[in-house]
C-alpha cells in the first residue's frame, strides 16, 4: 500500500512492449472498498448486493467482503471507514456508498454515507 497524502490505495504495477522492444512501466492507483460482514447472521448477501451497486457505478474498484464481529456491517473506503452498523444498528444506503466511492476515486474527500431506514427491529 502507499499513501498519497489524501487515502491509500493499492499499487499496481503494468508493463507494456513498444514495438522497438522498450518496455514501460506505468502504475495504476486502484480505489478499495473493504467490508467486514457478520457469517453468522447471514450478512454476506448484503455484501454481494453492495459489491454489485458500487462495481456498477465503479467498475475498477477493488471490493472485498470480509468476515467481521458478530452483527458488524463495517464499510471502509481507502481505509477510511465510512459506515458502522454497529453503531447505527443500519445498514448503509448502497447508492450512496457507490457515490462515495466514485467520490474517493475523482480525489474528493469523504464523510460519513447515509443509512438504510430501519424496518424490522425487535426489542427484547
Amino acid at each position: 500500500m502507499i499513501a498519497n497524502g489524501r487515502n491509500a490505495h493499492v499499487n499496481l504495477t503494468a508493463h507494456s512492449t513498444h514495438s522497438d522492444g522498450f518496455i514501460q512501466q506505468y502504475e495504476t492507483l486502484m480505489d478499495k472498498v473493504q467490508v467486514n460482514v457478520d457469517g453468522y447472521c447471514n450478512y454476506e448477501a448484503q455484501c454481494e448486493e453492495l459489491r454489485g451497486v458500487v462495481l456498477k457505478l465503479v467498475p475498477e474498484v477493488e471490493f472485498q467482503c470480509k468476515r467481521g464481529r458478530q452483527g458488524s456491517f463495517e464499510v471502509q473506503i481507502n481505509e477510511k471507514p465510512v459506515h458502522s452498523k454497529l453503531s447505527s444498528l443500519a445498514f448503509p444506503d448502497f447508492n450512496d456508498v457507490a457515490q462515495s466511492v466514485q467520490k474517493a476515486a475523482e480525489g474528493e474527500p469523504l464523510g460519513n454515507v447515509r443509512q438504510q431506514p430501519i424496518t424490522d427491529c425487535v426489542l427484547q
